[in-house]
């Protein structure tokens, strides 16, 4: 694992001075989690090869936390296994589909279980849900690992930050009496340093759509049109 001491977890804090802002569009309840109505088959445990190589044929993005198997405490010859959600594909396909693999309709069962399709927030609440649900997998605050994933310089990103305060403040030096927005685009070069591209300001006292990132995206489209011919691939402007 690597070293994960420049991280606040309390306050989603980098290096001291990037602090994380994020919307939460609902937050977990521990006892009343969003749940997802899917396929569930019991079928021998000698066929998990089979199911598996079945299982791949479907969407895994809905089950982000969740152990696709599940074995029988009453008998360990079969295991349970979460298929797909039940508005992905029908029960009598999925039955169609078991029947072939098996060559008989007689060696699996299908049924509709609920199960928690949001990221469990803690340990505690992933063994909770297990034993009321489906078998978690618990691979830690999904929040936290989405901060370990962060590969920002610190230096770089105060710089960007210097830059676009300046900015701010010249516009706003010009007339005291209205306080404007800044936004400011910049992309990485080549060379893995941060490129600004274009300041814009908040006109919106003259027009109610001048808010100053659309005027920025404004700008960028017309360096576009202006450099059509030296565009970059993968940015859209010239460098």
């Amino acid at each position: 694992m690597g070293n994960d001491s420049h991280i606040d977890f309390d306050t989603c804090t980098l290096h001291g001075v990037l602090r994380q802002i994020r919307y939460v569009k609902q937050d977990v309840e521990e006892e009343n989690p969003l749940l997802l109505k899917c396929h569930v088959t019991t079928f021998p445990a000698n066929q998990t090869k089979m199911m598996v190589n079945y299982l791949k044929s479907f969407p895994h993005d809905k089950f982000p936390s969740i152990k696709r198997f599940q074995k029988l405490s009453s008998d360990h010859t079969k295991l349970r296994a979460v298929i797909c959600p039940t508005d992905y594909k029908s029960q009598e396909d999925i039955n169609a589909d078991l029947t072939a693999l098996f060559k008989s309709s007689a060696l699996f069962t299908l049924e509709e279980l609920d199960i928690p399709c949001a990221l469990p927030k803690s340990k505690e609440m992933a063994i909770k849900w297990s034993d009321k649900f489906w078998p978690m997998a618990w691979k830690g605050n999904p929040n936290h690992q989405f901060l370990k994933s962060l590969n920002l310089d610190p230096q770089m990103e105060r710089q960007m930050i210097t830059q676009l305060l300046d900015s701010y403040r010249l516009i706003n030096n010009k007339s005291p009496a209205i306080v404007r927005s800044v936004t400011m685009i910049a992309r990485e070069t080549k060379d893995g340093m941060m490129k600004m591209l274009h300041v814009a300001e908040d006109n919106r006292q003259t027009h109610p759509l001048s808010h100053s990132v659309m005027n920025a995206i404004k700008a960028i489209w017309k360096w576009i049109g202006d450099e059509y011919n030296h565009i970059d691939p993968i940015l859209g402007v010239n460098v």
